[in-house]
């Protein structure tokens, strides 16, 4: 059995790093265009409990009304 601890100390490692940061971003603009908008404020929702994974902090401004 694969070690979890290993596994999740690798992921917040990465997600922390500016490679996953611009990968969290990446990822969540194409579900933002591939879904028309439809999802936004979910997306949001999901990149920023990644970033808080992560142990960063998570974008307060994302997501809300301008």
């Amino acid at each position: 059995m694969a070690d979890i601890k290993g596994l999740v100390d690798k992921a917040k490692g990465f997600l922390g790093s500016k490679t996953g940061q611009d990968g969290l971003a990446k990822g969540a603009d194409a579900v933002k265009k591939a879904t028309g908008g439809k999802f936004d404020s979910q997306v949001d929702k999901g990149v920023d409990a990644a970033k808080k994974f992560a142990g960063g902090e998570a974008d307060k401004s994302e997501g809300q009304p301008s």
